[in-house]
């Protein structure tokens, strides 16, 4: 992990602490003029990295604390609340806009982020049938095992 950071942090924390009644290990120090807090969890046999980087040390720590605390595992019902996006084509009509092809199908992108991901300036007219790129929010559904 050090290494991925490379040279430019200041450590100036690192040791064992107990998140949410679990052992873990913290590192906290400086990198290129912000503050860092990393956070290593260890659950049904994964490690997890929780990192918080900002400016201000105790604005850091305060929101790292909080962030760091939320750690738990998922209900059912805290599951059912999950989404993700998927990556969809849509055709579209002859002049359309980004804001009336996103409102049309659902596109849960910005139109500027929809121009954007499509390498087109916002104000674009679309061609008859041109494939667009949107994203579409679905419930998160877990990997088969």
């Amino acid at each position: 992990f050090l290494e991925e950071l490379g040279r430019g942090l200041a450590l100036r924390e690192a040791g064992p602490v107990r998140v949410a009644g679990r052992e873990a290990y913290r590192l906290s120090g400086s990198l290129g003029g912000g503050e860092l807090i990393s956070t290593f969890l260890s659950y049904r046999g994964l490690v997890y990295r929780l990192s918080c980087a900002g400016s201000g040390r105790k604005r850091v720590e305060a929101l790292c604390s909080v962030t760091t605390r939320s750690f738990r595992p998922l209900t059912p019902d805290l599951l059912r609340g999950v989404t993700g996006l998927r990556l969809a084509l849509v055709p579209a009509r002859a002049g359309e806009s980004f804001a009336a092809l996103s409102a049309r199908s659902g596109n849960a992108w910005s139109a500027a982020e929809t121009a954007a991901w499509n390498a087109r300036g916002p104000e674009a007219r679309l061609g008859a049938g041109e494939p667009v790129k949107i994203a579409r929010e679905v419930p998160w559904t877990p990997p088969a095992r």
